[in-house]
């Protein structure tokens, strides 16, 4: 299970941070940012317009102890209109960067749900499904875990097949099972049948994350899924072994 940590309501004075030209160390105060960072949690895109106008470096700085932008921010508070104007201000290489746990603001989005938001990020740079968060996880990865099935629908479209590695298929669908994401395993192991005996990072394997579901789901509303994909499961290893 990911964790995506959003920022505290309450910051601290001071952080330290590291000034790319220089080997030295800055240290920033983060009262300055306090107007900005209330803006964004309260999605008053004037206010914080305003604040932008005065400090163009807002738009690429750390404001907060957790090295989040205002638009991790905006993103984790799901300021959906805020975040529009915000990154028609921003250069699309400002959309990746990290936070200190080495999360996009796009991860922030797929914790959140919210999916429009998303969209707009990756209308702005589509090289975002591609860039890695927090444990080395894709957006669509963290999004599977916490069960948005919508946000999966929409990164899955949007995320290049090159761009991920065996494993990424084998983590999102032993995910997209855990979730309950069932339409979406199917999609993938009729893309990838051989994965459903594969282990993933955690050496979960998706034939027996099934297995539980069944015991735990017998007789429930569940049951017909997980019927249905256990027997999409079983075909794919038939065919798998023979042709």
């Amino acid at each position: 299970m990911v964790t995506i940590e959003m920022p505290p309501k309450n910051l601290a004075s001071v952080v330290v941070l590291p000034q790319p030209s220089s080997r030295t160390k800055a240290t920033i105060n983060l009262r300055m940012y306090v107007p900005l960072y209330q803006a964004t949690l309260n999605g008053d895109w004037e206010k914080a317009k305003e604040f932008i106008k005065l400090h163009l470096s807002a738009l690429s700085a750390r404001i907060t102890k957790g090295q989040e932008t205002v638009l991790h921010i905006a993103a984790g508070a799901r300021q959906t209109k805020f975040v529009e104007e915000l990154v028609k201000l921003m250069d699309m290489r400002d959309l990746e960067l990290q936070n200190k746990h080495d999360s996009i603001a796009p991860c922030f989005a797929a914790a959140s749900g919210n999916t429009r938001i998303a969209e707009v990020m990756v209308k702005k740079n589509i090289n975002l499904p591609a860039v890695r968060g927090s444990k080395g996880l894709t957006t669509v990865h963290m999004a599977a875990l916490l069960g948005h099935r919508d946000m999966v629908l929409f990164l899955c479209s949007v995320t290049r097949v090159e761009d991920l590695t065996k494993q990424d298929f084998i983590g999102l669908l032993v995910a997209a099972i855990s979730s309950d994401l069932y339409d979406v395993a199917h999609h993938i192991l009729d893309y990838r049948p051989e994965l459903a005996i594969e282990q993933d990072s955690n050496r979960e394997i998706a034939l027996h994350v099934l297995a539980r579901k069944r015991s735990a789901f017998s007789g429930q509303k569940w049951a017909g899924s997980l019927a249905k994909i256990h027997k999409s499961m079983l075909v794919s290893l038939f065919l798998c072994k023979f042709l």
